[in-house]
């Protein structure tokens, strides 16, 4: 493909709610929308899926405006690519890869087009459905939370994921438990834990509830603390912030940091590197999920694509477009079936339409490149 034009917008949306973790609350979801039209006339869409703020990784929606703007865009314009050697075109730049993935995204959703087929079936997935699980914000009460557990039951999800944080997390795990016991149950503590005595004593006293896994206790960059956290416990350990690349799976698998890898697909740097992830893990016995992180309906149906894949054997963070937003971007609503999966979308490249009348209701900025 030869790109012609792309148009770069930030938008805001609000959420239903706030969403609290351990490190900040997200009142409304910002984002950079990536559009490239070719010289063929296919058009591809992508988003970025960083935060306003640093708390995530050093990503932010300002900083990847700014690379995109400034480095990424200019890289690809009016040059002929691949899906598959589109890094070579911006592997000069380090790291960024929540800029690069609004990139990645667009280029694989024209690549699937030009094949006449979905980006599901384009990637090899051969699942049609994904297992669908909610996650759950600090909530301003425990019986709030469960009102919201009971709630999601109601509705069909086939696993809970609470975040929590020291002094918010035991109490919290144990009335929900007793409340549900036989639910599948998960903690994400988005590395708001240390190696400190309370700290790994909270940890191992999770043991006792029947956890299908701790998610990323620790700093993205301590494996060796998660190895030595997994030799103390049964629970499962899942990273998430410490994966971007084959290079820190095999890391991982080496030392025995985890013994389950949640694959976000804007974290690695877009669908063909989180296939080639989930690749590795599937070749290691790892079994793998599709985290998320509040997407608007382009990154979601991309998720959606890529968790199609056969080692996505766990439910993952895709729900239903109301949990998050009155109003998304796309036309199409994803709905949780009533066995608790979401449908893989099967039109051609992403498989969704965007309402470009709705993302200029939700336009902050926008800038056209050709």
């Amino acid at each position: 493909m030869k790109i012609k034009k792309v148009e770069l917008r930030q938008i805001e949306i609000p959420y239903v709610e706030p969403f609290q973790v351990s490190k900040w609350t997200e009142i409304t979801k910002k984002t950079n929308i990536v559009k490239i039209e070719t010289e063929d006339g296919y058009i591809g869409w992508g988003e970025t899926d960083s935060f306003e703020r640093p708390w995530y990784n050093y990503e932010t929606v300002e900083g990847n405006w700014y690379i995109l703007n400034k480095f990424m865009i200019p890289s690809i314009l009016n040059k002929e690519f691949t899906m598959e050697t589109l890094y070579s075109k911006l592997n000069w730049i380090q790291g960024n890869l929540m800029a690069y993935d609004a990139i990645a995204e667009a280029v694989a959703d024209i690549s699937a087009q030009q094949a006449n087929i979905s980006l599901a079936t384009f990637l090899g997935g051969t699942l049609a459905k994904t297992k669908s699980g909610i996650s759950l914000g600090i909530q301003k009460s425990t019986d709030y939370l469960i009102e919201k557990i009971h709630k999601a039951n109601e509705q069909g999800y086939q696993r809970i994921k609470l975040k929590i944080k020291p002094g918010k997390d035991i109490d919290v795990i144990k009335k929900v438990r007793e409340e549900f016991p036989d639910v599948g149950l998960m903690v994400d503590a988005n590395s708001a834990y240390t190696l400190s005595d309370k700290h790994i004593h909270s940890l191992k006293e999770m043991d006792q509830y029947g956890l299908m896994m701790i998610e990323q206790p620790f700093l993205d960059y301590e494996f060796v603390s998660s190895a030595k956290l997994q030799q103390q416990i049964k629970t499962p350990i899942c990273l998430d912030e410490s994966i971007h690349t084959i290079g820190d799976c095999q890391v991982s698998n080496a030392l025995g940091s985890c013994e389950i890898i949640n694959i976000k697909v804007s974290r690695v740097g877009g669908p063909l590197k989180a296939k080639n992830i989930h690749d590795f893990c599937k070749e290691h016995n790892i079994p793998v999920w599709c985290g998320g992180m509040r997407e608007c309906g382009i990154g979601r149906a991309i998720n959606l694509a890529v968790s199609s894949l056969p080692n996505f054997t766990l439910p993952g963070d895709i729900s239903g477009t109301d949990i998050y937003f009155d109003e998304d971007i796309i036309e199409e609503r994803f709905v949780l079936n009533k066995d608790g999966t979401m449908d893989i979308p099967t039109g051609k490249g992403i498989g969704v339409h965007v309402l470009e009348d709705r993302l200029e209701k939700f336009s902050l900025r926008f800038k056209s490149f050709s």
